[in-house]
């Protein structure tokens, strides 16, 4: 049964026992990542968020609930530190060069990712969530049907001017070749096919799908 409460909007309550539990669990914040928590649920609930830390989000379902809570109650870029320390426990250990037999094999993605040793359930379809973050929540893609929506919002750490991050991909059997060049902490150079625009990280941009033909 989910019932209301002061801390961060729902609880769930202990069929055993009176009263709301008492366990501390970011899956509490479900509500808010589902788009289901009343206004007054959604702003009691910021500084539930702003303490929530990257180091104790080892599972697909604790990022996703995390990372979208933060989107719920505006912190983007709250969402963007989660997600970004997340994408770079996790590529860490994919993308590493030499095999370590105490880490988890290199090239595999799998849906657990610890702060040390081998992560778990490798080639698990959850493995791929990292791409959702990465796309989704920092990239900010957004493909509708008559347009290809942009909301930038690398975490701050990465904001470091020089710095180039470039994705390729095929959308709607069009290559879409985006790049993000921080300008500062503040705005950023988007190129998307040779398009270049600045903006401010979390301002969305918007692209009619034939101007991205070559």
């Amino acid at each position: 049964m989910i019932r209301h409460d002061t801390w961060i909007g729902y609880l769930l309550t202990n069929p055993k026992q009176e009263g709301f539990t008492t366990v501390d669990d970011v899956m509490l914040l479900a509500p808010l990542g589902l788009g289901v928590a009343e206004a007054a649920r959604i702003a009691a609930s910021h500084e539930a968020v702003a303490t929530l830390d990257a180091a104790a989000l080892v599972w697909p379902m604790f990022a996703w609930t995390a990372v979208e809570a933060a989107r719920a109650v505006g912190n983007t870029d709250k969402a963007a530190e989660l997600a970004g320390a997340i994408c770079e426990r996790a590529y860490g250990f994919w993308d590493a060069r030499p095999a370590d037999p105490h880490r988890t094999l290199p090239g595999i993605s799998c849906e657990y990712w610890p702060l040390s040793g081998r992560c778990g359930g490798e080639g698990y379809g959850w493995g791929a969530f990292t791409t959702h973050l990465l796309l989704d929540t920092l990239i900010g893609i957004e493909p509708t049907v008559n347009e290809l929506r942009l909301r930038p919002n690398l975490p701050l750490a990465w904001r470091k001017p020089g710095r180039s991050y470039t994705v390729r991909l095929h959308l709607r059997q069009q290559p879409v070749t985006l790049t993000l060049e921080p300008l500062d902490a503040e705005r950023v150079r988007v190129t998307l096919n040779r398009r270049q625009h600045e903006t401010e990280w979390g301002e969305q941009l918007a692209f009619a799908w034939e101007s991205l033909l070559a």
